[in-house]
C-alpha cells in the first residue's frame, strides 16, 4: 500500500515503496566478500507525467511490482536479473521510494512559486530548496517505516546507500536534494550517498549564461504570453486534470532562479559520503530539443565528476518505461567506486 508523510506546512507527499532482494543468502556467500555488499535506496524523481510516481510502472502492493492495477512480473523480473547480471552480485538488495512530486495525483499541492501571485520573501514562496526538505523527510520516513517489508539486513551494521535518480522536470528536483546533502554535513546520517543520475534533465532557462539556442526553442510556444499564462493555460488540458498544480510549479520553478549552486561542493561538508558525481544521460533526435540543446550548458555549470552520455536510440521517457536500462543506470553508477 502507498505510504504518506506530512512536511512542512502540513502538506501531505504519498510515495510507494518497493523493495527488491536482489542476490540469496546462497549468492552471498559465494560473492566475494559480504563487506562488499551494497544495500541499495534509489529515490525516483517522476518528470511531469500527469500520473506521477506511476510513470514508472512500479507500484508496491504486499512485496509485488504492480503496473496499471496488474502484476507486472515481467517488470520485477527484468529489473532485478538485469541488476544482477551487470552488478556480478555485489548489489543484495535494492529500495526504490517513488514519491509523487507535490501537486501531482496523490501529494498535495505546493505553495504557490514566486511570480504566481506571491510575494518576493522567499519563505513565503515554494522553492527547489524546500523540494529539498520535503525528498529529505521522504528518505527519512521510509527508512523508519517500511510497512511490514523485507527492508533487507545490512551486514555488520552497514549504512544503506542512496543514488537519486530524476527525470525530465524530476532531474532540476533530483539536483536539489543533492546539493541539500552535499552542503549539510547533517544531512541522511544513515545513508552513504553516492551519486544523481538525470535522464534527459531540464536546464536552468533563465541562467544569465544560457545559451539563446536553448531560451529560443525553450519559449517557442509562448505566443506572446509571459510565462505564467502559459503554464496556467497548459495545466487546463484535460490529460493533466490530476497533475495541474504539479505542472504549474515545475513549470515556473523551471524558468526561475534555481536558487541552489549547481557546482560540486568543495571543502569537507560532505565528508560524511562517499561520492557526488552527477550521471547525465539524453535522448537521440527523438527526445526534446530544448533538453539536448541545454545538456552541455548544464553539464558545464555542475562540472566536478559530471559525464554526459548520449542514448542515440532512445527519446525522452527512457528512464521511467525501461526497466532493463533504469537498472543499467544504477549499476553504473556503482561500479566506478
Amino acid at each position: 500500500m502507498a505510504q504518506f508523510v506530512f512536511v512542512e506546512d502540513k502538506r501531505k507527499i504519498v510515495y510507494d515503496v518497493v523493495s527488491l532482494a536482489i542476490i540469496d543468502e546462497t549468492a552471498k556467500q559465494t560473492a566475494a566478500t559480504v563487506g562488499d555488499h551494497v544495500y541499495l535506496d534509489v529515490l525516483l524523481l517522476h518528470g511531469m507525467a500527469p500520473v506521477g510516481r506511476k510513470c514508472w510502472g512500479l507500484k508496491d502492493h504486499s512485496g509485488n511490482l504492480m503496473k496499471n492495477g496488474k502484476l507486472a512480473s515481467k517488470n520485477v523480473n527484468t529489473l532485478i536479473e538485469t541488476i544482477r547480471q551487470h552488478s556480478n552480485n555485489k548489489i543484495a538488495h535494492v529500495k526504490l521510494i517513488m514519491p509523487d512530486r507535490p501537486g501531482y495525483c496523490d501529494s498535495d499541492a505546493a505553495p504557490l512559486v514566486r511570480g504566481q501571485r506571491c510575494d518576493n520573501e522567499a519563505t513565503t514562496c515554494y522553492s527547489y530548496a524546500q523540494f529539498a526538505t520535503d525528498m529529505l523527510t521522504v528518505i527519512e520516513h521510509a527508512r523508519t517505516n517500511n510497512d511490514g517489508d523485507d527492508d533487507g539486513t545490512i551486514d555488520n551494521g552497514k549504512k544503506r546507500e542512496l543514488i537519486i535518480v530524476g527525470t525530465s522536470s524530476g532531474g532540476p528536483c533530483a539536483l536539489s536534494v543533492r546539493n541539500r546533502i552535499l552542503s549539510e554535513t547533517t544531512s541522511l546520517p544513515n545513508h552513504l550517498f553516492l551519486g544523481t543520475i538525470i535522464c534527459s534533465s531540464d536546464c536552468p532557462y533563465s541562467h544569465p549564461q544560457c545559451p539563446q539556442a536553448v531560451t529560443e526553442e525553450d519559449t517557442k510556444d509562448l505566443n506572446g504570453r509571459s510565462i505564467q499564462q502559459y503554464a496556467e493555460e497548459e495545466s487546463l488540458k484535460r490529460f493533466r486534470r490530476k497533475s495541474k498544480h504539479g505542472f504549474v510549479t515545475d513549470y515556473l520553478l523551471e524558468r526561475s532562479d534555481w536558487g541552489f549552486d549547481l557546482a560540486a561542493v568543495s571543502g569537507d561538508a560532505h565528508a560524511h559520503h562517499s561520492c557526488n558525481r552527477v550521471h547525465m544521460y539524453i535522448g537521440g533526435e527523438n527526445d526534446y530539443k530544448s533538453i539536448r540543446l541545454g545538456a552541455q550548458f548544464l553539464k558545464e555549470l555542475i562540472g566536478g565528476e559530471t559525464r554526459l552520455q548520449i542514448l542515440d536510440e532512445e527519446d525522452h521517457f527512457y528512464a521511467s518505461r525501461k526497466p532493463e536500462l533504469l537498472a543499467k543506470l544504477l549499476v553504473t553508477m556503482i561500479s566506478p567506486r
